[in-house]
Parts: structure tokens; sequence; C-alpha cells
């Protein structure tokens, strides 16, 4: 029924909903990947009549895009084909915590459209959000799983020494969180820097003792 009524109007591509959404959005966050094909060969075309249809059709609510909406819907296909119509949409910040769709692919632990975003485009991988956090700082939230995975990727793991905007690196995070799994592979990799101090002066050693002191008082009681 949308395409029907879309071919009654291509120029409907352009219009934007009350929450900010462009139809384009909303058929990459709800996955479909015909209307979103038809939509982005019409953007490409250049038939446009109306003036900034195009622009319109790329945005989403919070500053959003259309390819974050494909990365949170965790669709590869979708994001494959919006990185082709517009690659700088990669590098784009939601205003919410100031993440790219790599970032969210990170912290959303879809990992298959994150491989995707850095063959299109790798050096999104130097962007980080508000509070200072690169993609391997927001896997570790996604579990051990998640994790494992992208610490496979060689293009991430020079990545493990970057700290946030509190100091912390993925290795403070991990020992904070009490995630030992992720210590010790994260342990595992050469150059990681042990002595590496956040803002309050602890390395993660210091964390762990804490973390580990805290931990076994809870359990006396």
């Amino acid at each position: 029924m949308g395409m029907l009524l879309w071919k009654e109007d291509e120029e409907m591509v352009g219009s934007i909903n009350k929450a900010g959404e462009s139809a384009l959005y909303v058929a990459a966050e709800l996955g479909f990947e015909k209307v979103v094909k038809e939509t982005v060969k019409f953007l490409e075309s250049g038939r446009q009549c109306e003036e900034g249809v195009r622009n319109r059709a790329l945005r989403g609510p919070e500053g959003q895009n259309p390819l974050h909406a494909a990365v949170l819907a965790g669709n590869r296909k979708i994001a494959t084909r919006l990185l082709l119509t517009d690659p700088s949409s990669a590098y784009t910040k939601e205003r919410t915590h100031g993440r790219t769709p790599l970032l969210e692919a990170a912290s959303s632990g879809h990992l298959h459209v994150l491989g995707e975003i850095l063959e299109h485009c790798p050096d999104t991988v130097e962007v980080a959000d508000d509070e200072g956090r690169n993609v391997v700082h927001l896997a570790l939230k996604c579990g051990p799983k998640h994790s494992k995975a992208v610490l496979r990727l060689p293009e991430l793991v020079r990545l493990v020494n970057e700290a946030d905007c509190f100091g912390n690196t993925p290795l403070h995070v991990a020992a904070g969180d009490l995630n030992y799994r992720m210590v010790k592979r994260l342990l595992k990799i050469p150059g990681v820097d042990l002595r590496a101090k956040n803002n309050k002066g602890c390395t993660f050693l210091d964390i762990c003792e804490s973390k580990w002191q805290y931990t076994k008082r809870k359990v006396r009681r």
C-alpha cells in the first residue's frame, strides 16, 4: 500500500512526520527492503522537482538518519544500500548520546552491520561518542560473545588503550563491570597498557582490588 501511494507522488519521500522521521527512515526501521531500494533509486535518479527532497529524506529524529535506523534494526542489506547512497551518513552523530551508526552497532550488538560499516567507512572507528567512548568501550556492555567478536577485528584492537572522557580505557571498564572474561582477553592483547590511570588516578588493578574487596564484604554480610 505504501509503495502504491508513493508511486502517486514520489516527492513524498521527503516528507517528515511529527516524530521527525522521514519515510525512508521509517522504511529502514521497519526493514522494508523493497521500499528502501525504490526510494534510494529515486533519490539517486535526480528526478526530484521539489528542492530539498533528498536532504529531508535522509533525516531522522534527534539527529539520526536512516542508517541509524537500519543499524538498530540489525538489517545489514538496508545498511549496505544506504552506505552506498550516502557514505557521509556513517559519520553522523545522533543528539542523545552522540553516537554514529558504527557506535550504535557496537552498543546494540549488531556486529554484522558493524562489519559492513567498517568495510565502507573504516575511519569511522576514530569517532567517539559524547563521553569519549569508542567501539570497544560500548561493545563491552553487550556481553562476552559480542565483545569477543569485536576484539577479533584488527582495526578495533588498536583502540584498547584509548580512554573515554573519564580516563577509562576498555580495561578499566571491564574491571569496573567485574567482567573477568574480558579482562582476561584484554590482558592477552600485545601492548595493552596496564599502567594507564583514569581521571581518579586509578589503574585497572586498583579497580579490580576495590571491586573485589567490596564484593567480599558484601558476601560476608
